[in-house]
């Protein structure tokens, strides 16, 4: 299989991975949110990362997805002479074209980290470093490979924080990554 026909087979099988967990985060997002005042702080935090992991779905989903232009013709009205930086009542503001939405990486490592992982990959791996671990998954974000990706968590993260390569949440991290990137 050639590059090009991996690449296409990966997104695709991304798509399809994510339009199946919208549902699953939904209802999780539901099961947690009819609990009202009785949530804790991990109740939270889940709930925190389901949203995060459905927000980059629905992107990506949106990237991909072809804008329907419904073919109704609009009345023409006259343009205002001056451009006003306030709108007046009942009429909606411009819509400026260079707005974007949030950075929210294509693929992202994080969805595909459960809480628990990430705890531990924290606790264990980062020394209780939650910011650490944050830049480190902004920056594995970035690689296109495993093994781009696999060699900087070696140069900058397994030295830094003397990871023991044999310890089960090292192995796990590594497996992650490569999980993560498709194989070339």
């Amino acid at each position: 299989m050639d590059y090009y026909s991996q690449t296409c087979y990966f997104f695709d099988r991304q798509s399809q991975f994510m339009q199946q967990r919208i549902p699953i985060l939904l209802q999780k997002l539901k099961e947690l949110s009819e609990q009202g005042n009785n949530l804790s702080a991990i109740d939270i935090d889940l709930m925190l990362d389901y949203t995060r992991v459905l927000y980059a779905d629905l992107l990506e989903i949106k990237k991909t997805t072809p804008a329907i232009q419904p073919n109704i013709p609009l009345p023409k009205t006259e343009e205002p002479s001056a451009p006003s930086s306030q709108t007046t009542p009942g009429t909606e503001p411009k819509i400026d074209d260079t707005m974007q939405y949030a950075e929210v990486p294509a693929f992202d490592i994080r969805t595909m980290i459960g809480i628990n992982d990430k705890y531990l990959f924290i606790t264990e791996l980062f020394a209780d470093d939650r910011s650490a671990y944050d830049d480190a998954i902004k920056t594995i974000n970035t690689f296109t490979r495993s093994n781009q990706a696999i060699e900087w968590v070696n140069k900058e993260l397994a030295k830094k924080y003397k990871w023991d390569p044999e310890n089960e949440t090292t192995v796990s991290f590594y497996e992650l990554l490569s999980k993560f990137f498709p194989s070339m």
